[in-house]
């Protein structure tokens, strides 16, 4: 009985403390919105310590709006270090929403800088690298390149149909971005033979 009465407090504190956590993130999601760019940046600053997963659309959301260069270099340090194996799951989220788009190549770099593991994500990867400029094609083909989870057949075929498919599609464009996608098909490609 004292066994099962040790559980039962145990999780009662780790619900406390999530509690106290989520109620500290909320506060500082509210501080967002100042007008006053000191007092968001404090806020971000203090979401890398405190935040969770929760934090990721919103701050993506002000990195579209905001005109403040601070303001975008602030959270993309945060999306850059993000160590939560929940992170990618958000982040691919805000990826794929195009309402977003302003954020695409951000989302992109903060990929590979993260060092998380987005192998589950691939096919997502490739349609922003494709929707986007040159510079998405550009962070897609590094992601690729840098990519150090297991990839199998399951996770390449996809994308690699995806990327065969626009390419013919835009046979005639010979423009930077195509370059680098073709790049990122031949890489898909290699992966794929030697499975």
């Amino acid at each position: 009985m004292l066994i099962k009465f040790d559980i039962y407090l145990q999780k009662k504190l780790r619900m406390a403390k999530e509690k106290k956590a989520n109620k500290k993130v909320v506060e500082l999601l509210k501080k967002l919105d100042s007008k006053a760019p000191k007092e968001i940046i404090n806020a971000i600053k203090s979401l890398k310590v405190s935040g969770d997963k929760t934090v990721i659309e919103p701050l993506v959301k002000l990195f579209t709006t905001t005109q403040n260069n601070a303001i975008k270099n602030e959270i993309t340090d945060l999306l850059n270090s993000l160590k939560s194996t929940e992170a990618p799951q958000e982040v691919i989220k805000c990826l794929s929403n195009d309402k977003l788009s302003g954020a695409r190549t951000m989302l992109l770099s903060s990929i590979w800088n993260s060092n998380l593991d987005y192998t589950l994500y691939l096919d997502e990867i490739v349609k922003a690298g494709s929707k986007g400029d040159m510079m998405d094609a550009m962070e897609c083909l590094t992601i690729i390149e840098n990519m150090e989870g297991t990839l199998d057949e399951q996770k390449i075929m996809e994308p690699l149909l995806y990327l065969k498919t626009y390419l013919i599609e835009n046979d005639n464009d010979n423009s930077q971005k195509n370059l680098l996608l073709k790049e990122v098909t031949q890489i898909l490609t290699e992966i794929n033979d030697s499975l």
